[in-house]
């Protein structure tokens, strides 16, 4: 993991990085529902004194209705709500009094997901003596957009002196 800082600081961290998720999904013709979580952390250093810490946090709930008037065969359009929470924890002792940072931001969501359902047929070509051959594929395209109702989020205050 090679991390530059170019919002806050000219720092430059190498470190590792790792991440783990979750997520649970139940379809239908009519509705669809879900849970997604996702964690991650990276530990940096900046030659031998700066070091950053940082964890994510992400939780994602979701109810979904078909819209039949406006889906067709292949596609379907479905509406709802949804629920996402996103943490984030920073620590890093270049920042002196800023050192530490802890984010939150919760809230319902509107929900709208496009999904297209297509298929490329099976074909056989032959070049000179080798035979190739691809079988049949289906694909589904997604497309997903949530608008937020209302946001509840916690940031620290910083001071300007140390």
């Amino acid at each position: 993991m090679n991390i530059k800082d170019a919002g806050t600081s000219p720092l430059r961290y190498q470190g590792t990085a790792a991440a783990f998720s979750f997520a649970y999904v139940a379809e239908n013709t009519s509705s669809a529902w879900g849970v997604y979580s996702d964690m991650s952390y990276s530990a940096g250093f900046a030659g031998t004194y700066y070091m950053i810490n940082y964890i994510k946090l992400r939780f994602d709930t979701y109810y979904l209705k078909q819209i039949p008037q406006i889906s067709g065969s292949n596609w379907q359009v479905r509406a709802g709500g949804s629920w996402l929470t996103n943490m984030a924890f920073t620590y890093n002792d270049a920042y002196m009094n800023a050192s530490v940072n802890a984010d939150f931001f919760s809230g319902p969501h509107v929900r709208g997901r496009f999904t297209h359902t297509f298929k490329q047929p099976e074909y056989e070509r032959k070049i000179a003596f080798i035979r190739f051959r691809r079988p049949e594929r289906r694909y589904r395209f997604i497309y997903e957009l949530d608008l937020p109702l209302l946001i509840f989020n916690r940031r620290p205050p910083f001071s300007l002196c140390t």
